[in-house]
């Protein structure tokens, strides 16, 4: 049975929780960083439209299979899980919430990086040194 004791989160809990914040203010802060950042190039811009069109093209095709995928795991952790009594239900749900946020992650971070090429090439007209800084800030923040 499920009591409101062993939904505590452990000392250990509150430091997972406090890295996830720093974290993801590290990404919103690069992703400003990197924002601001305009592209005058057309041809450029238009690439990176292409580049954008073919990385939603990809996630679409691959989060369907991996829903299938993610909806059988839920259903073998509900039926054949090995946990306490009424938890398989909680199981399923921790499954599915797991895989969609980590879909979640992967799309954002797949669309932020297709719609920040453009800037980086444009900045790498411009000067190698905050060329190589920004793509350092794409790659770590990213994926």
């Amino acid at each position: 049975m499920i009591t409101l004791a062993s939904l505590v989160i452990d000392p250990i809990g509150y430091l997972i929780i406090a890295a996830g914040i720093i974290g993801l203010g590290f990404v919103f802060w690069n992703f400003y960083k990197i924002d601001k950042l305009s592209s005058e190039n057309g041809t450029v811009k238009e690439i990176a439209n292409k580049i954008k069109k073919g990385i939603a093209t990809f996630i679409v095709a691959e989060y369907k299979f991996l829903a299938l995928f993610v909806i059988s795991l839920a259903i073998l952790a509900f039926f054949y899980g090995k946990s306490q009594e009424g938890l398989n239900g909680m199981l399923a749900v921790a499954v599915i919430i797991g895989a969609a946020s980590s879909a979640a992650a992967g799309y954002f971070s797949k669309q932020i990086t297709g719609g920040s090429n453009d800037k980086i090439v444009a900045e790498s007209q411009k000067t190698t040194v905050m060329v190589l800084e920004l793509h350092f800030q794409q790659v770590f923040q990213l994926d």
